[in-house]
């Protein structure tokens, strides 16, 4: 595998590609990404695809995100003081 700051930053610096993260285990890095049409994710992963040192591309979407549930017990327990 390539130098993983450089693919990084060559990812970042594609249009559609709001943030890019370094991780360790079944992926090395994660984009975020922000596209109106398929085609331009398409697009996207191809020119990636070409990038020196990428080896591989999984994708996956967002269909949404459930609370935390860390932020529920904050609130409760915010609420439980103001209660008393």
């Amino acid at each position: 595998m390539g130098n993983i700051d450089e693919i990084a930053n060559k990812i970042q610096n594609q249009k559609q590609v709001s943030s890019v993260e370094i991780h360790i285990g079944n992926s090395d890095i994660l984009g975020n990404v922000i596209y109106k049409e398929s085609k331009e994710l398409l697009d996207l992963i191809s020119a990636i695809k070409k990038m020196e040192g990428v080896e591989r591309i999984v994708w996956s979407e967002r269909i949404y995100q459930s609370p935390s549930k860390s932020s529920d017990i904050v609130l409760n327990i915010l609420n439980s003081q103001e209660n008393q």
